[in-house]
């Protein structure tokens, strides 16, 4: 019921949406027979059903705009280079998921891109901090949150090309070790 409040009032705010950004909310980790019921169940209805909802909602305003676009953060495949993120991969494979079947069925209307970012520099790191020291500083091993931000940015202002897909990966990240198709 919030969420149907909240896409009321930005309607009557706005009128339309252009972007919406969607992704998990939270952090789940350890082994799935260690993790709470409640917490998991809590993380998966926030990351998985939230963002499904949320969509649902402001799916009116969406098409309003004309040239909408939706953009689902979800986990690089590889990135669970360690154990105990079942229920996260989960949810962000949901997502993904989500994603796919929706482009398809507003293919042309809505443009729905999945972004599969690998190791990002967001937490405990200065925003201000400029991606080449960023870089250098973490030897190339996470992705300055800024970049991931300007390719965003890239994709949302192509007119008539739609990426549906887009793996981001620090240069010292290897490659296809671990895909799961």
């Amino acid at each position: 019921h919030a969420v149907s409040r909240l896409a009321t009032e930005i309607g009557r705010s706005f009128g339309r949406v252009d972007i919406l950004w969607n992704g998990a909310f939270g952090w789940i980790e350890g082994p799935l027979e260690a993790a709470d019921v409640g917490a998991l169940a809590e993380f998966l209805d926030a990351s998985v059903r939230g963002p499904i909802m949320l969509t649902k909602a402001l799916m009116p305003l969406l098409l309003e705009a004309g040239d909408a676009h939706v953009m689902n953060i979800v986990a690089d495949w590889e990135f669970p280079a360690i154990d105990g993120l079942s229920a996260f991969i989960a949810a962000k494979r949901a997502l993904a998921g989500f994603g796919v079947a929706l482009q398809r069925e507003k293919h042309g209307v809505l443009r729905v891109t999945n972004v599969h970012p690998a190791d990002v520099a967001s937490k405990g790191y200065d925003d201000r901090e400029d991606a080449r020291s960023l870089i250098d500083r973490t030897e190339n091993h996470l992705i300055p949150l800024s970049e991931i931000c300007a390719t965003m940015i890239f994709i949302f202002k192509l007119q008539g090309t739609l990426v549906h897909q887009i793996d981001l990966k620090p240069l010292n990240q290897e490659i296809g070790i671990s895909f799961i198709s």
